[in-house]
């Protein structure tokens, strides 16, 4: 499982050289509301990884317990309200086709600008 798992990553890294242009270029070429949720679903996974990736590096940047747990509260309360929102913001679609594609938008989204924030952070939230 582990060797299918690096393999999609490194798939997803190489769909995603210019991410938002490939995903729009995706969505472009999409044929069906699945195809969509596929191309914004690859995205979002994407995404998730950078934001893993730049939550590990400011962990090991912490330089102590009490800021690790700073991060992680921060980020555990994040990421409930990235879930409630996408929740909110999708609802008024809840028994139509189209939910699960404003949700995946939703999620996508957040999870990028997400991302972007984390990694803008490296070495100067816990560094002089």
């Amino acid at each position: 499982m582990k060797q299918f798992r690096g393999l999609f990553v490194l798939l997803v890294l190489t769909y995603s050289q210019a991410s938002m242009v490939d995903l729009q270029q995706c969505i472009n070429k999409a044929s069906s509301e699945v195809d969509i949720r596929e191309c914004i679903g690859v995205e979002l996974e994407y995404q998730d990884f950078l934001l893993n990736k730049y939550y590990k590096v400011l962990k090991r940047q912490a330089e102590s317990k009490e800021g690790e747990k700073v991060l992680r509260d921060a980020q555990r309360a994040w990421i409930k309200y990235r879930d409630a929102n996408c929740e909110f913001e999708a609802f008024p679609m809840k028994n139509g086709s189209g939910w699960t594609t404003l949700h995946l938008e939703c999620l996508n989204t957040m999870t990028t600008q997400r991302a972007q924030a984390l990694k803008t952070n490296i070495n100067t939230v816990y560094r002089e």
